[in-house]
């Protein structure tokens, strides 16, 4: 079968639906044998929760949920035009306010994890190159002016060519 960008989102998924919710629950784990739990814990991501390309209010209804998708492509040219495509891969989720001035490290911690997930498992794509991580970023936004509600995203830029 010929690699395509569908493939390699289809499998970026398939990685993080197979190893993501170990990698977390690992990861809080030893943070809290360090004396450095998260109030409450870290929550698994569901498998219903993944959005691909794709923002709209549902994705909201999942705490955490991944977004994830192309954030762009490049032609490298030669006698078979090969691609470069970059890929994001964010964690998000709502913060209300009440919870526990821990929210920038459940932000760091869900990253690391997908980070991890993603490092594991580069060379598991078939017909694609290694996927590097490129860029680790936590973030915040507000959901409305009018709303103490903030979306807290974090995540890794990743790439892959491919031919």
């Amino acid at each position: 079968m010929k690699i395509d960008i569908e493939e390699i989102l289809d499998s970026v998924k398939a990685l993080l639906l197979a190893d993501l919710n170990t990698k977390i629950a690992e990861i809080e784990a030893e943070k809290l044998a360090a004396g450095k739990g998260a109030v409450g814990g870290l929550a698994a991501v569901d498998a219903e929760a993944y959005f691909l390309q794709s923002w709209n209010e549902e994705i909201l209804n999942y705490h955490p949920a991944i977004f994830y998708g192309i954030e762009s492509q490049q032609a490298i040219p030669g006698p078979v035009t090969a691609v470069r495509a970059n890929i994001f891969i964010d964690v998000v989720f709502q913060d209300d306010g009440n919870r526990a001035d821990d929210t920038w490290r459940r932000v760091n911690r869900y990253v690391r994890a997908i980070k991890e997930v993603i490092e594991k498992n580069a060379e598991k794509i078939s017909g694609a190159s290694r996927l590097q991580v490129e860029t680790v970023s936590p973030g915040s936004f507000r959901l409305a002016l009018d709303s103490s509600e903030e979306i807290k995203v974090g995540g890794v830029a990743i790439a892959a060519s491919f031919v």
